[in-house]
């Protein structure tokens, strides 16, 4: 019987972790989307930490 506590836990802790990266990967998903209409440019990881520097 423990064990079925034990994997019931597993799964649960993986589920809300799993729900938490999908929850965080579309905010910043579309946080891309908003700054290609915002500035103007498209966002890649080699000129988005210029984009964001210039902006402020």
């Amino acid at each position: 019987m423990w064990w079925y506590i034990l994997r019931y836990d597993i799964f649960k802790f993986i589920k809300r972790n799993a729900i938490a990266f999908l929850i965080g990967v579309t905010i910043l998903h579309e946080y891309v989307h908003l700054s290609d209409i915002m500035f103007g440019e498209t966002v890649w990881r080699i000129n988005a930490g210029i984009i964001l520097n210039t902006q402020n």
